[in-house]
């Protein structure tokens, strides 16, 4: 596909594509996209996108693409827009920040509620026992008094794992 920061790429067509493609092999249809933030600002600006709101735009309600109109063009459910960051430089080297959704989108079936005997593209697995209770979470905080500070420390067994690569699509580079 042609990249969506060039304005004479076709964004929508390309999406509804691959979902058929995804529905054709699985029985399943896509209902999400998963956006780095980079893509995200080309594609809220690119002229597909952009023409299909302008119609609805008045003087009190300026034609914005909200994530949800997007999710309505693309017919989707959900629309994320990955906004995390990282720190890639090298210790004690100058920061290097850069977001961890990088150019890259994610059309992907997402099972509304997890289940045993339900597909899904990825599924988010928590280790209960670990810590001793029922959560998979377990924050101390505690007091160093050598250095005058509180102390903060989070744990954390949880696991993401892609479930059926058969239920998505990844972008590898989809814009400039």
């Amino acid at each position: 596909i042609k990249q969506w920061s060039d304005p004479t790429s076709t964004p929508i067509e390309d999406i509804r594509g691959w979902k058929t493609y995804v529905l054709e092999q699985t029985g399943i249809e896509p209902n999400g996209l998963v956006l780095g933030q980079r893509v995200w600002d080309k594609l809220v600006d690119h002229p597909d996108i952009l023409d299909r709101i302008k119609g609805a735009a008045s003087p009190g309600n300026p034609a914005i693409a909200t994530r949800q109109a997007v999710a309505a063009f693309f017919e989707l459910q959900n629309v994320w827009v990955m906004k995390g960051i990282q720190n890639t430089a090298d210790e004690n080297q100058a920061a290097s920040h850069s977001f961890i959704g990088g150019k890259r989108a994610l059309l992907v079936y997402s099972a509304p509620a997890p289940d045993l005997m339900t597909p899904s593209g990825g599924y988010t697995f928590a280790w209960n026992g670990y810590l001793g209770g029922t959560s998979s979470v377990q924050i101390k905080r505690f007091r160093l008094e050598a250095i005058a500070s509180d102390r903060v420390e989070i744990e954390e067994t949880r696991d993401q794992k892609m479930i059926s690569s058969s239920l998505g699509v990844m972008f590898d580079t989809v814009v400039a």
